[in-house]
C-alpha cells in the first residue's frame, strides 16, 4: 500500500494545473533513452484503477474518457513519459508528481492549495 495519502479532486486539479507546464519537456531516462513528458494527468489513486486508466488512455488518447469509469474520491497526479523511438512503438513510463519533484530536488508547492478551503493536510503525506 502507498504510504502517501491520496489527493481529493480539488487538490489533484490544482497540482495538475500548477505543474502542467512540465508537459512537453524532454528528458533522458535512467536507461539513457530520450523521452518527453507527454502529459500531467489526474489518475485514480488505487493501483488497479490506475492501471485501467493508463490502458484506456493509450487506447483513446483522451484523459476524460480514460477516467469516465472512476467514481472514487481518491486521486493522484502522474507524469506520463513517452520514449521517443525512431522506429517502432513508443514506450511509456509513469511517475507520480511527488516522486518526480523529490528526484529533481524541488519541494511540492503547497501554497497552491491556499485557494481551497480544504479540511485536509495539503501536503499529500499521511495526515
Amino acid at each position: 500500500m502507498d504510504k502517501r495519502r491520496p489527493f481529493v479532486l480539488e487538490e489533484a486539479s490544482a497540482l495538475a494545473i500548477e505543474y502542467g507546464h512540465l508537459g512537453g519537456e524532454a528528458h533522458i531516462s535512467n536507461t539513457g533513452d530520450f523521452e518527453v513528458i507527454e502529459a500531467v494527468a489526474i489518475v485514480p489513486y488505487d493501483k488497479t484503477y490506475r492501471f485501467l486508466f493508463f490502458k484506456l488512455y493509450h487506447e483513446t488518447n483522451d484523459m476524460e474518457k480514460a477516467m469516465a469509469f472512476y467514481e472514487l474520491p481518491a486521486f493522484d497526479v502522474f507524469l506520463i513519459f513517452k520514449e521517443l523511438i525512431p522506429l517502432g512503438e513508443p514506450k511509456y513510463r509513469y511517475m507520480d508528481i511527488r516522486t518526480y519533484l523529490e528526484e529533481i530536488g524541488t519541494p511540492l508547492n503547497k501554497s497552491i492549495f491556499a485557494s481551497y478551503d480544504l479540511d485536509v493536510c495539503c501536503c499529500g503525506e499521511n495526515a
